[in-house]
């Protein structure tokens, strides 16, 4: 035979036992059938190697004589599996759904956080349960209270009332008051006529603030109002800012020329696009108000105290007034 052609014979057997080919395939967990990601894929006997990606996929070219070889697939806590394959001249490998199984150190493992995980979602669940019965009675408590309270205050006599108020004007103690809030708000002591009023004020001021206080310890915004509310005015408003403002018996306007003694003032965030009130105040005299806040860069002090309508900070956030129509 011409050497030429047995060479060329040679080339041609080599090309065709040699030519490149794919093996391919998809592996998963047996007991969920969820694919599996980061098993590793072995052609044993060859350094031939891929890992699955996040579908648990995996396609690796070969180089391979026709013969049959031993994939293996492994992955940390499950069982190694191994499959026979046969590599023909031409045609890809395609196995189909290999699954990995689960040792039993790792089913103990799993069984062992889901029993924990369990646990702790039965305890959060006791701890909300008890929470929300703590806050139920407390809301419950509070409502007594106040509504206690309103009766109370119900039953005043007007004119003795009127007579108290003409007396307490005579006593330097109230004279003392008359001065101290008229020289606060920058107001005549003529002004400071509802004694009631600034003798609550007096009473609340340098209260600390505290987000869902309500007591002397520490009050919030609307706990303020609200108290000075049902104290001062003998009515009954909500609790949160919020329902204050939403009230069909809060009469709301804009201007703040309109302004009288006793009005609600409701603020909201500076950038806030969806108007949700944020904090509520009670409006006194000559652009003042009193209220409960943790703000102190106006005035330099936190809690319950007396600020400027026109102080940028608070110039920004004004967002409505509203006077309270007795139902």
């Amino acid at each position: 035979m011409n050497k030429s052609i047995a060479l060329f014979l040679f080339l041609l057997i080599s090309i065709d036992c040699f030519s490149q080919k794919i093996i391919s395939g998809v592996v998963s967990e047996d007991e969920t059938s969820k694919n599996l990601s980061g098993a590793i894929v072995t052609v044993e006997g060859t350094t031939i190697s891929e890992i699955t990606d996040d579908e648990g996929k995996f396609s690796m070219e070969i180089d391979l004589p026709s013969a049959e070889y031993v994939v293996s697939v492994g992955k940390n806590g499950y069982k190694t599996e191994f499959v026979l394959i046969e590599v023909f001249e031409s045609g890809d490998v395609h196995l189909d759904n290999v699954k990995l199984s689960l040792t039993s150190a790792e089913k103990k493992r799993r069984k062992k956080i889901a029993k924990e995980l369990k646990k702790e979602e039965k305890k959060k669940k006791k701890e909300i349960e008890k929470i929300l019965a703590k806050t139920k009675k407390e809301k419950e408590k509070r409502e007594k209270e106040l509504k206690h309270l309103q009766k109370r205050l119900s039953k005043k006599n007007a004119k003795n009332e009127s007579n108290f108020e003409e007396n307490s004007i005579a006593s330097p103690l109230n004279s003392d008051l008359v001065s101290k809030y008229a020289q606060l708000l920058g107001v005549s002591s003529h002004e400071i006529t509802n004694l009631a009023l600034y003798d609550f004020i007096e009473e609340w001021f340098d209260t600390p603030y505290l987000l869902g206080g309500e007591t002397s310890e520490g009050i919030d915004c609307s706990s303020f109002t609200q108290r000075l509310y049902t104290t001062v005015y003998d009515l009954y408003i909500e609790r949160t800012a919020q329902k204050q403002y939403d009230s069909k018996l809060t009469d709301k306007f804009q201007g703040k020329e309109y302004l009288h003694e006793g009005d609600l003032i409701f603020f909201t965030g500076v950038n806030d696009k969806t108007n949700n009130i944020s904090h509520v105040g009670i409006y006194l005299k000559n652009g003042r108000f009193v209220h409960a806040t943790s703000h102190k860069k106006d005035t330099g002090a936190r809690g319950v105290k007396i600020s400027n309508l026109d102080h940028p900070y608070w110039k920004k956030r004004f967002y409505a007034a509203g006077r309270r129509i007795r139902n």
